[in-house]
């Protein structure tokens, strides 16, 4: 079962009894959190009804009157540009200061070998370009 949580008339899911704590760190839950108590949160639970076609079809949820339901999204070229965008904020995440105390780390012979790998890694803008820098053929 999955559960979301409406915001302002949009649908905020996978939604969960971790999800709930975060939001409400000075409240204690039973468990399991009966489903009137999810209500009073503006949680309710997924209309999960439609099936997922076959392929790479994305879950969206649609608030619908005060339900929320599961939809299936269509494949689009935007999903592969959102997922090298995703890739490239993981890889960038260290600061100037951080990224010189790993090097630091690194044995002196290997150390310029090394750079040379960060700076590939950071100049990749496509999913091709880092793999050929992770596991070069």
């Amino acid at each position: 079962m999955i559960r979301a949580k409406i915001v302002d008339g949009a649908a905020v899911a996978p939604y969960n009894l971790g999800h709930l704590k975060k939001d409400n760190p000075n409240t204690s839950f039973p468990t399991p959190v009966p489903d009137e108590l999810w209500a009073t949160y503006d949680v309710v639970e997924v209309d999960e009804s439609a099936p997922k076609p076959t392929g790479r079809h994305q879950p969206s949820y649609v608030v619908v009157g005060d339900t929320v339901v599961r939809e299936w999204a269509e494949p689009t070229d935007d999903l592969d540009e959102a997922r090298d965008s995703r890739r490239k904020e993981i890889l960038r995440p260290l600061s100037r200061y951080q990224v010189d105390a790993l090097v630091a780390q690194v044995p002196q012979p290997e150390r310029q070998a090394y750079l040379t790998y960060l700076d590939d890694l950071d100049s990749a803008t496509t999913l091709e370009e880092l793999d050929a820098v992770v596991a070069p053929v």
